[in-house]
């Protein structure tokens, strides 16, 4: 089957473009993004798929996030990342990463405000005897209770920084994804303070990513907001 912009291939109007192949690339990397599920037990108003407690659930069935890892990694994908909505909502999340490990490096996305010492003990159980590396993504807004909680709800903050002690005390490390809601002028002042309180509750060595926040769902009323003020 011809291959439009191939060597000899003229149908776009120039002839001997070359094809370069994306999959595999920074562009395209072979990552395999699953939804989980799509509600969440918070609201953040910047969300891009606007979970909530009230969006519909969703929920993937095992039998069917089986059958999508197999196909993926048959076609060469090599990771494996869990989102949602809130993953931990998902009644059997533990038994989706413990056959997501069967196939490929796993990333689960969360909140942190689901996983009690049960559950994190589950996980690093999981992580322990599976054949590739598991990683939990944990995403605070703010390294300051008040300002976390204005886009994440009273609380939370507390939730977050018990989880990631909770994790961290058993070896899993979480890598810390904050979505930058500040300036790029203020960036060299906030992740210092995130490192800090990181540190302060009991995760000595914090492994950090700054994200955009995506102008999509939630975030596009968000900013439309703000740009009103």
């Amino acid at each position: 089957m011809p291959i439009a912009g191939a060597k000899g291939d003229a149908r776009d109007g120039e002839p001997g473009r070359p094809v370069v192949p994306l999959f595999g690339s920074a562009y395209f990397p072979p990552r395999l993004w699953l939804y989980t599920n799509f509600h969440c037990n918070l609201a953040c108003d910047y969300c891009a798929v606007a979970s909530s407690p009230k969006a519909a659930a969703r929920t993937m069935p095992p039998s069917r996030f089986r059958a999508l890892a197999d196909e993926a990694v048959g076609e060469g994908f090599t990771e494996i990342y869990l989102t949602g909505g809130e993953p931990f909502l998902h009644t059997q999340i533990a038994e989706m990463l413990e056959a997501s490990l069967e196939y490929a490096a796993t990333t689960v996305l969360t909140n942190a405000t689901l996983i009690n010492d049960r559950m994190a003990d589950r996980l690093a159980g999981i992580e322990r005897s599976a054949r590739y590396s598991l990683e939990t993504r944990v995403s605070p807004d703010s390294s300051e209770e008040q300002t976390n909680g204005a886009t994440r709800g009273a609380g939370v903050f507390q939730r977050v920084m018990a989880t990631v002690a909770r994790l961290s005390r058993r070896g899993l490390l979480p890598l810390i994804t904050v979505v930058r809601t500040w300036s790029d002028a203020e960036e060299q002042e906030i992740l210092p303070g995130f490192v800090r309180i990181l540190r302060e509750a009991g995760y000595d060595r914090p492994r950090i990513k700054s994200l955009p926040a995506l102008p999509l769902g939630r975030e596009l009323v968000r900013r439309a907001g703000a740009h009103d003020e």
